[in-house]
This record gives structure tokens, C-alpha cells and sequence, in this order.
């Protein structure tokens, strides 16, 4: 069985609590890392090489949409959240 990564960056903590609890219920999940602001975002990329990242829309410095075009086309899947 594949088993996946996960990065939640969202800078509200209970909206980036709540993602990663419901993900990590997941039995396909090897590991969730929640990151509340978009500057640490390209290190943890490098660190944690996640299959999957949700990034929030809406977040003081680099947005979400902002942080995507960061991410290589052949980099992990990315869906966005929004509270």
C-alpha cells in the first residue's frame, strides 16, 4: 500500500487543526506537517518531500495561490482551503 505525506499550511491554527486531524484519520497517511506560516513552506517542501499539500488561500506574506506557482509541476498534488 502507497502510504502519503501531507503538509497543511493555514495560519489560523483551529482551521489548520481541523484539516490535519481529519487527514491523519486516513490509513493511506504516513505523515502530517502543519505549518502556519507561507515563509517556512519552501524548507519543509526540501525536508518533508509531502505527495500531497493544502495550502490556504488567505494568508499575511505569500498567499496560497502565491506559494503554488513556487511548486514545480511535477511536485506533490495541491489542493487549496479556505475557511
Amino acid at each position: 500500500m502507497n502510504r502519503f505525506r501531507v503538509l497543511v499550511v493555514d495560519d489560523e491554527p483551529l482551521a489548520r487543526g481541523m484539516v490535519a486531524s481529519l487527514i491523519r484519520r486516513d490509513a493511506e497517511i504516513e505523515a502530517v506537517v502543519e505549518s502556519g506560516d507561507s515563509a517556512s513552506v519552501p524548507d519543509l517542501l526540501a525536508r518533508h518531500t509531502p505527495h500531497i499539500v493544502f495550502l490556504d488561500i488567505e494568508m499575511p506574506g505569500m498567499d496560497g495561490l502565491q506559494l503554488a506557482r513556487l511548486i514545480d509541476d511535477s511536485g506533490p498534488v495541491i489542493l487549496f482551503i479556505h475557511a
